[in-house]
């Protein structure tokens, strides 16, 4: 067995000053070396021990030598590329470790040995280790070690490793002039290098920058057969990570940073189209900025940059004005576009002199591709030298290439960069390649530079215009199909979530049989998520024996998002059993739609009822084998569906107990199905938010975000920001909650819905008047009119005159306020509701029938408030008393207790025969506040509810002059 020393210059520290990137970096780092069978042994400090566990099966000791020196290679980029973020790195292999206990026994000799010889940035065999691999590596003695000086060996029979051949094809000159001009001082955006052969333009400017002392260069390669999505994401993959202390880390900092994550990798849990291409912009722009704003003095490389004109332009136009960076460099086959010349200092590296004949033209298989070859011209001519001629590029494939080779080469051009390595690997198991094969094609497709990147693995560009060449059509078709059936085996195994981008990559290799149980999965995904728009690009091409699940689907997707249960009543016709339709493989599905349009027209009991049956249904179909086709791969299950949908209608009727319960088993469900967890734990969160337990909820809500940004789940993920600044807001923190009402309000700006925009906006207002309260400002100074308000934000507005005792001006807005209320029926749904900031909250437990919503009974007591203010008490103590006397949703209500205090400052201080006792009233919303304060875990957050909400503190204050605290 072989063991790895890895030593992390810096990597304590980067634990205390940049934990998530720590973090990533660990786990990036041991899925590498899982692959080839290691396993953490010991992590101490900046030393990591690795043991390899379960050595690769291979046939001899020549092809396991040859697997660890793929993973030295890869070990060594993955490092190089943690430049930014280490101080420097050294890696010690050593052979012939018997067992855990030897391995961990010779750590303290294995750091000491390095200690004594110690070179940065360096690979170190043993004496032991360095008998294997003196055919593979070049090698010189350093005491008791061994330094590799390179980790490969030249190849006599080939013209050398593309990137060598090509930079030494061209002349001197040209590479003194890079030196040169990148000595120099830039103009404002940078340099520009262009030439006719962008192959070797691209490789001469990549090499000069390699060599360039400021660290590895930052690559974005461009390609003509990207989309602006494909050219976002190579940013984010690109562009490094910038060090910020946890301290200084922004709302910002830490929401992008999550998003780069998942949005490194298409094949993850995205749904609607809109969000994904908002979200790649978003970040990108904040990624580049942020990057270019930091005080690192790594170069920006943007290769080819003709080839996404638009993309780049987008990308050159994130960059401040002022940075600290040094200047962008872009390689193009064209000179900078009129106009812009002068922003850059422009270099042309076009031959001088008699330059090579170009390969023949067959060699790129049509005539629209035949008329660039002079853009590949020099890499055209090394795979002509490598492999031999031939009558096309795929011709010389097939001569020179081993079939395995040749195999591995197409899945990369189909995998297309998602998912980096991991998912590569999986499509490779799915083709039958065994893990050597694969590294010993990869080795090889780098080697003669038909791979452009491995970290995203991608084909060259010149072979990605000649992909369908590179099997035969038979082979190809057969490899498509066995990737095809693999991903669909995890897919119905919930092992990998089913989105629109990876169904375009398994279902060419699908019959149409087989498409069927999946399109009904991705089918429902989207009704769970997605948008109008990926249901309708499904929609076009469906058998007719998928219309019920479209129709299942459709009436999810109008209940949750865009229409009431008055709009689809067709649809849930449709879906009833009767004598036109025979009953489905998916009928608990179809039945749980049933359920969400009698939840959405408030029929509890129905809906309740159609609930079991789905579950019933989706058991005895388990009992016999059929559990899996009714689940979602990725989404809910049937049976945590149910419980989530039974716990939502528990809330409306008020049973917050039951709902817990039916919550309880839905995240059970969820265990192995990523939104049934988000969700059953966002709504927990939810409840603890209602019941007043303000540390428990935000703690889960925090706890649920990575989640919620690996599973895409926009809406719920966008509801945990916006929960967790009203907790801020209950807690009096104002300061706090407004900064992330202002972030909720640009990010849903940028993504353009307005419904979360305004929601924010007006929570980020209503913030601002509880924090200038003491100040006696006029609210309405500088504020838009009311008529150019929503109608929560005229609530708040109204709200800030009545603690300014301005309530002759809010009577007229709150009376407008709670005739619109009484008429507007607010469906139960699933779904987000965004029609204001109590409507994802406390109107699951108020709004229990039409006409009935918090923001609506807020509005009422601030009307009664004023009304009694100003002299019309017989007309305030009835609407006070809706609000707090039993059997009026005062047990239930989340803001019972400021509806009793303003009732109570209505009451005269002497007692009266004819009115309610003010202390008496008093006292009842001091109870209502005590049990509230009393469900707060936090000592902190229960301290922050009774001394710094402005409410909360005006009613103990007003108790105190009683004596009732």
């Amino acid at each position: 067995m072989y063991c790895i020393l890895v030593e992390a210059g810096g990597l304590h520290q980067m634990a205390r000053i940049h934990p998530s990137w720590h973090r990533r970096f660990l786990l990036e780092l041991g899925e590498l070396l899982r692959r080839y069978g290691f396993a953490l042994l010991r992590h101490d400090g900046d030393q990591l021990l690795f043991l390899q566990e379960e050595p690769p099966r291979v046939s001899s000791q020549e092809e396991a030598t040859a697997v660890v020196g793929e993973l030295l290679r890869g070990l060594q980029t993955f490092l190089v590329n943690c430049a930014e973020n280490l101080l420097d790195y050294t890696v010690l292999l050593e052979a012939d470790v018997k067992d855990r206990a030897g391995a961990a026994g010779a750590f303290p000799l294995f750091v000491q040995r390095l200690s004594s010889v110690r070179q940065e940035n360096t690979l170190y065999l043993t004496e032991e280790a360095a008998e294997y691999f003196h055919a593979l590596l070049e090698m010189t003695r350093e005491g008791a070690l061994f330094r590799v000086i390179s980790l490969s060996r030249d190849d006599h029979d080939r013209p050398g490793p593309y990137d060598r051949v090509l930079r030494q094809g061209c002349s001197q000159p040209a590479l003194d002039l890079i030196v040169e001009t990148l000595s120099r001082e830039g103009k404002h955006r940078g340099f520009w290098f262009h030439g006719p052969d962008r192959s070797a333009v691209a490789t001469l400017v990549g090499t000069i920058l390699e060599r360039d002392g400021s660290g590895p260069a930052v690559l974005i390669q461009c390609s003509r057969a990207m989309t602006r999505r494909d050219f976002l994401r190579r940013v984010i993959q690109a562009i490094p990570d910038t060090p910020v202390p946890e301290s200084e880390r922004s709302e910002e900092d830490r929401v992008y940073t999550a998003l780069r994550e998942q949005l490194k990798e298409p094949c993850r849990g995205y749904l609607a189209r809109n969000m994904v291409d908002c979200d790649l912009q978003g970040t990108a722009a904040f990624l580049v900025r942020r990057f270019f704003l930091s005080d690192s003095q790594r170069r920006v490389y943007l290769a080819d940059c003709d080839l996404c004109e638009g993309a780049a332009r987008e990308f050159l136009s994130w960059i401040p004005e002022t940075t600290s960076l040094a200047p962008l460099v872009v390689s193009s086959a064209a000179p900078p576009p009129e106009g812009s010349q002068e922003l850059w200092t422009v270099t042309d590296l076009s031959p001088q002199g008699d330059s090579p004949s170009p390969p023949p033209a067959s060699l790129l298989t049509t005539a629209s591709e035949a008329r660039n070859r002079g853009e590949f011209s020099r890499a055209l001519r090394y795979w002509v030298n490598c492999f031999g001629p031939g009558r096309s590029l795929g011709a010389i494939f097939h001569r020179g290439l081993k079939p395995q080779y040749r195999r591995v080469l197409f899945l990369v051009f189909l995998a297309d960069g998602r998912g980096g390595l991991s998912f590569l690997d999986d499509l490779c198991r799915g083709a039958g390649l065994s893990p050597v094969e694969q590294s010993h094609a990869l080795r090889e497709l780098v080697q003669v530079g038909l791979l452009s990147s491995l970290n995203p693995p991608r084909v060259h560009e010149a072979v990605a215009r000649t992909a369908d060449t590179i099997l035969e059509s038979r082979g190809r078709k057969k490899l498509e199909q066995q990737v095809s059936n693999h991903l669909a085996e995890r897919v119905m195994a919930e092992s990998l979530p089913l989105t629109p981008e990876l169904w375009e990559l398994l279902r060419s290799g699908l019959s149409r049989k087989d498409q069927i149980p999946l399109l009904h999965l991705l089918l429902q995904r989207i009704a769970e998520g997605g948008g109008e728009d990926e249901l309708e690009g499904l929609a076009r091409d469906l058998p007719r024996e998928m219309k019920t699940s479209l129709d299942s689907a459709e009436l999810r997707l109008a209940l949750r998002w865009t229409k009431g249960p008055g709009a689809c009543p067709d649809l849930a016709e449709r879906l009833s059993l009767g004598n036109d339709r025979a009953p489905s493989p998916w009928e608990s599905d179809f039945i749980l739609a049933l359920a969400e349009y009698e939840l959405a027209r408030r029929d509890y009991v129905k809906a309740l009822k159609l609930c079991k049956t789905a579950l019933l249904l989706n058991l005895e179909g388990a009992e016999h084998g059929h559990g899996r086709v009714s689940a979602a791969p990725g989404g809910r299950s049937c049976r945590g569906n149910a419980h989530l949908l039974m716990a939502r209608i528990a809330l409306y009727q008020g049973q917050v107990r039951e709902a817990a319960q039916y919550l309880s088993f839905a995240r059970d469900e969820g265990e192995g199905d990523a939104l049934v967890f988000c969700e059953a734990r966002s709504l927990e969160g939810v409840h603890c938010f209602l019941l007043g337990n303000y540390t428990r909820a935000d703690r889960i809500f925090g706890e649920v975000q990575p989640r919620l940004f690996e599973a895409g789940a926009t809406h719920q993920l966008l509801l945990s920001w916006f929960a967790r600044a009203r907790i801020r807001f209950e807690l009096g923190e104002y300061t706090e909650a407004r900064a992330g009402f202002a972030f909720l309000e640009r990010y849903s700006g940028e993504r353009g819905i307005p419904p979360i925009q305004n929601v924010a906006r007006a929570w980020k207002r209503r913030a601002t008047f509880f924090l200038s309260d003491s100040s006696g400002e006029d609210p309405e100074e500088g504020d838009p009119r009311a008529e150019d308000l929503s109608r929560e934000e005229v609530f708040f507005l109204a709200e800030a005159l009545c603690r300014r005792g301005h309530f002759d001006r809010a009577l007229p807005l709150l009376e407008d306020i709670c005739a619109a209320e009484e008429g507007t029926d607010r469906w139960p749904r699933l779904g987000v509701a965004w029609e204001n900031g109590f409507a994802p909250l406390e109107d699951l437990l108020v709004a229990s029938s039409s006409g009935v919503s918090e923001l609506g009974r807020l509005a009422t007591a601030c009307r009664a408030w004023a009304l009694a203010k100003t002299g019309r008490m017989d007309e305030a103590v009835p609407l006070f008393f809706g609000l707090t006397r039993g059997g009026n949703g005062a047990a239930q209500d989340p803001q019972a207790l400021l509806f009793t205090y303003l009732y109570s400052t209505v009451l005269p201080e002497k007692r009266s025969p004819d009115q309610d006792d003010r202390a008496t009233v008093l006292g009842r919303a001091v109870k209502l506040c005590q049990e509230r304060s009393s469900r707060i875990e936090g000592y902190q957050d229960r301290m922050r509810f009774t001394r710094d909400n402005l409410w909360t503190r005006e009613l103990l204050e007003a108790a105190r002059r009683y004596n009732l605290v």
